[in-house]
């Protein structure tokens, strides 16, 4: 006999027949194709290169690399222009047509932005972990 409930359904079955995203009711939903995080990133190769420190900086904070949308900074205007958080690893302000005044982490218009160091010199640099830790502190406390 099954464990399952009668009218239960295994939402992963679903997988086989759809393609398309599917959405029940009762779950959170985003809006099709929106990121609430996106991190930018100098290019690909920096991103492959450093993407197991990238997704231990956000596990710090809370956040599943799966739910954020990547960008390099030749596709930086691909990016979702709804967003609650920016995480730029590399690239500053001016490159992503944002006030040239943002630097370290800001909160400003019910955004929050992180501008710090590439993940390259993060990953060699105790220093530069030490500032991106405070600045990750100073963002997503509670």
């Amino acid at each position: 006999m099954s464990d399952k409930q009668p009218n239960t359904v295994d939402k992963n079955s679903f997988r086989y027949i759809f393609t398309e995203n599917l959405y029940f009711i009762g779950e959170k939903q985003e809006k099709a194709g929106q990121k609430e995080t996106i991190i930018a990133v100098k290019d690909a190769a920096e991103y492959a290169s450093h993407k197991e420190l990238l997704i231990k900086i956000l596990q710090a904070v809370n956040l599943d690399i799966e739910n954020c949308q990547v960008v390099f900074s030749e596709n930086i205007k691909s990016a979702t222009p709804q967003y609650s958080t920016l995480l730029s690893f590399g690239i500053s302000p001016d490159d992503l047509k944002l006030d040239a005044k943002l630097s370290g982490a800001v909160k400003k218009d019910g955004k929050n932005y992180l501008f710090t160091f590439p993940l390259a010199e993060i990953e060699t640099n105790k220093e530069k972990k030490k500032t991106l830790w405070a600045d990750l502190q100073k963002l997503f406390k509670q």
